[in-house]
Order: C-alpha cells, then structure tokens, then sequence
C-alpha cells in the first residue's frame, strides 16, 4: 500500500502572485492526495509555533485541504483516519511547495520558495 501524500501550494492571486503579508507569511494550501476510500478526517500536525498547531479537517470533496500562513520550512505531518485505524505520513513544506510550482518560472513564486526554504 502506498502511503498518502501530503501536497502543498501557495495561493496565487489573481496575477498569479503568491499571496502573503508584507511580513513575510505566504498563504499555503495543504492536502492529502491518495486517501484511502475509507478515510474520513485528517489532522494535520503543524510547526508547535502556531496557535493552533492541531488542524482536523473532515471535508474528503477538497482533499481534505487546510489553508494556513508561513515563512519557513517544516515537517507537516498528518494522521489519516480510516474506518478501524490512523495512517501516518509527513512531509517537508517546501519539498511539496517545490514539487508544486515546479513548473513556474515566476520570479515571485521563486522568492517565495526560496524563503520558506531558507527559514
């Protein structure tokens, strides 16, 4: 069986700019490709600097996708749970950024990989 994996991109806004503060946070979609049938609710583990470093999400239609801010890199984890047990993957944020805009040659989509794999 094949592990699901966690995928992550930046929220482009409407020039295809990755969206964020001037203070340096990107806003980053994450989700779950390769769900099994059976899952229903994922919790994703954030960085402990969050607030609220614990995200359930239930909704399998997206992905099981959470919207979130960052400026550097990290191992997002993730429990999937499935009908008699929980499945656990992780994942370096910027490894799935990188993959994901893999084929931008933005110069801002660039920076933005760039900073969260420097921080």
């Amino acid at each position: 069986m094949n592990l699901p994996k966690i995928k992550a991109e930046f929220i482009l806004d409407a020039n295809g700019k990755p969206q964020g503060r001037s203070s340096g946070d990107y806003k980053i979609r994450i989700s779950l490709a390769g769900a099994p049938e059976d899952s229903h609710r994922v919790t994703y583990h954030l960085d402990d600097s969050y607030y609220d470093a614990i995200r359930d999400v239930n909704d399998r239609s997206t992905g099981f996708a959470e919207e979130l801010t960052s400026y550097g890199d990290y191992e997002v984890k993730a429990s999937i749970r499935v009908k008699d047990r929980a499945i656990l993957t992780s994942r370096g944020l910027a490894d799935a950024l990188r993959e994901a805009h893999a084929e931008s040659t933005d110069p801002t989509v660039q920076k933005a990989l760039r900073d969260i794999s420097d921080n």
